[in-house]
């Protein structure tokens, strides 16, 4: 997503700073050579802690992104498909954020954003390499695995902090498929 994202010092190379904003313009998130490396990745479940790469996608991918990558908003939607039980299963189980895995060039340069936000360095030259599912992402709760069919993931509320509220929900049968949805959807 474009806006700024809080990043660890240690993460991108100022260990002694305890928290960096980077700043994500749109002309770098949404820059056609950078779009074009979303099709075809992998995803996988959580961060490996190496790249992505032929010699071990056998051991890290459990599904792929797709084609029709397209700006929405401040974001970016991608088509994915999941091929392996247990990732299936958490993502219906609830784990639905997000998080791109990537390379890009950081300059260090201290700035406000458009809107007033303050930064200390512009990200550029994005270059994916995957997709994790994962529990948090750092793009927020927005960046999910999106649910616009809930006879498919279920029902779950897009959140705006981090902390999401108590909501009690039951599974339910619907042509045969069983899901999870609240009192209201069901």
């Amino acid at each position: 997503r474009t806006g700024i994202q809080d990043y660890l010092g240690a993460e991108v190379g100022r260990p002694e700073l305890p928290i960096v904003k980077v700043y994500r313009p749109e002309s770098s998130v949404f820059a056609k050579d950078s779009l074009s490396t979303f099709v075809g990745k992998p995803t996988t479940n959580d961060h490996p802690h190496v790249q992505v790469t032929a010699d071990n996608w056998k051991e890290y991918a459990v599904g792929s992104i797709g084609e029709e990558v397209l700006r929405d908003g401040e974001y970016i939607r991608v088509p994915i498909t999941l091929m392996d039980a247990t990732v299936i299963k958490a993502v219906q189980d609830g784990k639905r954020e997000i998080s791109m895995g990537y390379e890009m060039d950081l300059t260090w340069e201290s700035g406000q954003t458009p809107d007033g936000h303050a930064y200390d360095a512009v990200m550029s030259n994005l270059r994916m390499n995957h997709l994790a599912i994962v529990d948090r992402g750092r793009a927020g709760s927005r960046a999910r695995i999106d649910d616009n069919n809930p006879t498919q993931w279920g029902v779950s509320p897009l959140l705006t902090d981090r902390n999401p509220p108590i909501m009690t929900t039951r599974k339910i049968v619907v042509d045969g498929l069983t899901i999870e949805t609240t009192d209201q959807g069901a």
